[in-house]
Parts: C-alpha cells; sequence; structure tokens
C-alpha cells in the first residue's frame, strides 16, 4: 500500500514474492480504496431510519444507542421466538479468511443462532437437513 504524506491509501498491490498471487489483486480488490475506503456514500457511523421503509430518510445516532436498540430487538425476538429466530448472514466478499472466520461465528453459537453452515465447513453448501420417515407414502 502506497500512503501520501497526508496518511490517506494511494495504492493497493500484492506482493509479487507471493506463490500464488505474485503480486496480482483480485478484480474486486483492484478499486477497493475507490469503491470501499474512499466513497462518499460509505456510512460512518449507525444510522436508522426516520422515514418510512424505501424511502432513504436516515438519521444519525451514537453507537451506544444503536448497540442498545439491537440488543433490545434481539431480546424481544429471542423472547418470542427463540435465539434460532436470528439469522446472521455475512459474505466474504472483499475480505480474507482472517475477517471471514473471526468472532461472528462464536458470538452467533453462543447466543444459539440460526446457522447456515455446517461447523467446520465454512464454505461449503450445507446438505438438506433429512426428516426420519414416520409413514410410507401410498
Amino acid at each position: 500500500m502506497t500512503v501520501d504524506p497526508g496518511g490517506r491509501a494511494t495504492t493497493l498491490v500484492g506482493d509479487k514474492r507471493h506463490p500464488f498471487t505474485r503480486g496480482g489483486l483480485c478484480a474486486k480488490v483492484n478499486s477497493y480504496l475507490e469503491d470501499r475506503v474512499y466513497n462518499p456514500d460509505r456510512l460512518l457511523f449507525p444510522m436508522r431510519r426516520s422515514g418510512p421503509k424505501g424511502a432513504g430518510e436516515f438519521e444519525r445516532i451514537g453507537w451506544d444507542e444503536a448497540l442498545e436498540t439491537i440488543a433490545t430487538r434481539w431480546r424481544e425476538i429471542i423472547d418470542e421466538s427463540g435465539a434460532e429466530a436470528i439469522l446472521p448472514y455475512s459474505f466474504m466478499g472483499t475480505q480474507g479468511m482472517v475477517h471471514g472466520m473471526s468472532m461472528d461465528a462464536r458470538f452467533f453459537a453462543h447466543l444459539g443462532a440460526t446457522r447456515l453452515e455446517a461447523r467446520g465447513a465454512r464454505f461449503r453448501r450445507q446438505p438438506p437437513t433429512r426428516r426420519p420417515r414416520t409413514a410410507q407414502r401410498t
């Protein structure tokens, strides 16, 4: 990464000594600085919808309020429907293995949330659940 005197990253490059990539970056990362880091539409603070859904109206709120809002809503969901009613959704996107396999899985497992992936098979499609037969079809 090249950083200008003001501390702003200006270029991302891979390590030419890496045996697999030989310094190449994937298409998603080539424009990462413009698309993600310095994009003027990037969210930098928690926001709460202030208008009707779909209207694109939001207001800025503080981090403590955002966390309390989420925790309160999750407690309501768990009390009403159980922790399995919470379905975490994440994807690798431009993240690497370190980001993709971090604390979120432990957190949601401890919570008891629904899992999309089988344990230890984070990158494999989970096989369908098979129900035991109780009666033969005729």
